[in-house]
């Protein structure tokens, strides 16, 4: 077994026992089985070769750096976990492409470990939750799809509307998600596209008000609502 920063582990245990059942499914993360220390607060498949870390601690600097653009600063500093085999997803109960639990760990699998943008659109769901108590309903004031809008905004990843105008209006008509369990019954229902598309779409028209990032933050941080 890896070795993990107990204070992660104990805050894991926190995060975990407050985020939903959806969550939960993905896999109980904090262990980084199979995993080597790349110093830091980062942990990389065993089976990944020099390049390939090298690699992926670029895409986390580069991640760190977009959301120090985004937000105006950096404030949230999670653990990394990432995977380069399946048969590393497998050991670190790895079922989605990746995963941030809270602003203690994001987990990338193998299946995105290449992928640049979804480093940047999970840093983003850390950095929000930075601004988030560890407290019973704290959540609550930071609905998903503007958890997950703002994710795919920043990020420009998979859902984010090229085309704005006809994008949004195709998607204008689905419910947004509130909670992540309603995430995942309207991506069973229409595929996840459609689902981040109608997040982003909400995110854009609430920064078209002359809103930012960092006014996101600091309206959670305030123990304010969004959006």
């Amino acid at each position: 077994m890896s070795k993990f920063p107990i204070l992660v582990a104990l805050g894991l245990a926190l995060v975990l026992s407050l985020v939903s059942p959806p969550v939960l499914a993905q896999g109980l993360p904090g262990m980084g089985r199979g995993m080597v220390s790349a110093g830091g607060r980062v942990m990389i498949d065993r089976a990944a070769g020099a390049a390939e870390r090298r690699a992926i601690l670029a895409r986390i600097k580069a991640a760190e750096a977009g959301i120090a653009k985004a937000f105006g600063a950096r404030r949230s500093a999670p653990q990394w976990q990432v995977c380069t085999t399946p048969a590393c997803d497998r050991a670190n109960g790895m079922t989605s492409r990746a995963m941030s639990y809270g602003a203690l760990l994001v987990t990338i699998s193998s299946k995105a470990v290449a992928d640049d943008k979804t480093y940047l659109h999970e840093h983003v769901h850390a950095e929000l939750a930075s601004a988030l108590p560890f407290a019973i309903g704290a959540a609550s004031r930071l609905p998903n799809w503007f958890d997950e809008g703002l994710a795919t905004v920043i990020s420009r990843s998979a859902g984010y509307p090229a085309k704005r105008r006809a994008d949004c209006a195709g998607v204008a008509q689905m419910p947004l998600p509130k909670t992540r369990a309603d995430f995942v019954r309207l991506s069973r229902a229409s595929g996840a596209g459609p689902v981040y598309m109608r997040s982003a779409c909400a995110v854009l028209d609430w920064l078209d008000k002359g809103r930012s990032p960092a006014d996101a933050r600091a309206r959670l941080a305030r123990g304010g609502r969004l959006p």
